[in-house]
């Protein structure tokens, strides 16, 4: 009998957080809340709820000049 995996999400949106499981969905606008952008996982730490949801916050060590030359990159394209 197989069993349903759920990996760790490839990111989350910069605006509210919600993860996108695949890693070609990075880079596009969220279309959860449709603000913002999905950010890489190396901008985020992440964990499950009681219901088993995941959810992205903000690494600390998040060296700004960096992200918003990844930011810059994503809006090129």
């Amino acid at each position: 009998m197989g069993r349903e995996i759920d990996p760790e999400p490839c990111g989350a949106c910069d605006a509210c957080g919600r993860c996108c499981h695949v890693l070609s969905e990075v880079g596009i606008p969220c279309y959860h809340c449709h603000a913002g952008i999905f950010m890489g996982r190396r901008w985020w730490r992440f964990w499950r709820d009681e219901f088993g949801r995941w959810y992205g916050m903000p690494r600390e060590d998040i060296d700004v000049a960096e992200l918003d030359a990844e930011r810059a990159r994503i809006a090129k394209r």
